[in-house]
């Protein structure tokens, strides 16, 4: 019991500083990648460590990366997961946790990555926690966070019929790898597709081409 403790009480920790983190550091520009996202993204680890009967220790690793995995846009957007690497590691070093397990959520915060595949069990969970939004039924505003987001912080503006294809081509090529996201995620992440390619469907019918 005293070990469960322990590690809850450390992702109570882990919750608070990267709170603390982002409601003081982070820009405003960031309109998708802030706390709300990252709590999502727990919420998304919560339900699959769940699902998946993980021990305590596994889910720690893996409820400490989410918060962690993407601190890092304090510092930069470009290479963003190394910077949220490094917080972590000084995180987990000042409370003096192993560095297996440091080891571990550096690890799988770096599976984070937006082209990186994912190749075991808990790299299978983060991936699929981190895009748990595409199966949500306010999808659609979600990307209107994140177009802003790349217009004010990246310097990348969509007209709309350039968005609308961008997010079906993504889509169309994005799997889930968990066997309960493939069960519960992936029809409703169907149904957004649907959704955004009516979108440009009507945007192309009423002669905006």
């Amino acid at each position: 019991v005293k070990v469960k403790h322990q590690e809850n009480t450390l992702v109570l920790q882990a919750e608070i500083f990267v709170s603390n983190l982002l409601k003081e550091r982070l820009d405003s520009k960031f309109s998708y990648h802030n706390l709300e996202h990252t709590k999502n993204v727990v919420a998304g680890i919560e339900t699959l460590c769940k699902a998946e009967n993980l021990d305590t220790k596994t889910s720690t690793i893996l409820h400490l990366a989410a918060w962690f995995h993407d601190v890092g846009y304090v510092e930069c957007t470009k290479g963003h997961e190394e910077k949220s690497v490094a917080i972590a590691r000084e995180f987990l070093q000042n409370k003096q946790i192993a560095n297996d397990i440091s080891d571990k959520v550096a690890e799988l915060i770096m599976a984070t990555q937006f082209d990186y595949t994912p190749i075991n069990q808990l790299e299978y969970i983060i991936k699929d926690a981190d895009n748990m939004h595409l199966a949500n039924p306010d999808y659609p505003h979600t990307l209107e966070l994140l177009r802003k987001e790349w217009e004010l912080s990246g310097d990348k503006a969509f007209c709309d019929r350039d968005w609308y294809r961008l997010n079906i081509d993504f889509l169309k090529n994005h799997k889930y790898y968990t066997s309960y996201a493939q069960a519960n995620w992936q029809k409703l992440k169907e149904i957004n597709l649907d959704l955004i390619q009516q979108q440009l469907q009507n945007y192309t019918t009423h002669g905006n081409q």
